[in-house]
């Protein structure tokens, strides 16, 4: 069970990985990264670190989850709880996928995501996660 969830949250960081190399040099230079709560856009990166920043991350997060069973005290063993632990590790990747194709796309078009599609992603992994 353990080893296919690592390989979904591997598939799923590869493919926005990929996703980004296929689509950086479309970008322009300077990028939207950030938008405040109304929608607008508030922080910008360059293309090459928006194409790499949550692809990074995303892996960085399942290292985490992989280092942190062996990191922990002796008493505080993750066996009891795998399957839920793991699950986190799913809903985080998928949700910081589903940021990093809203801003590939903001970065493509233009345009900002909607209000609804970001507030949406926020709102959806927390309920996932609750």
């Amino acid at each position: 069970m353990k080893a296919r969830y690592f390989l979904i949250c591997s598939l799923i960081t590869l493919c926005a990985a990929v996703a980004s190399l296929m689509v950086v040099s479309h970008l322009p230079n300077v990028v939207p990264s950030h938008w405040d709560l109304h929608g607008n856009v508030d922080g910008y990166s360059s293309r090459g670190f928006l194409a790499a920043l949550l692809p990074a991350i995303m892996a960085g997060i399942m290292l985490l989850f992989a280092l942190l069973p062996v990191l922990s005290p002796r008493s505080f063993g993750v066996e009891s709880f795998q399957s839920t632990y793991l699950y986190f590790m799913l809903v985080i990747t998928v949700a910081l996928a589903y940021f990093h194709a809203l801003m590939l796309w903001s970065g493509l078009s233009g345009r900002s995501p909607s209000l609804r599609a970001l507030l949406g992603g926020v709102y959806v992994l927390l309920v996932l996660l609750g």
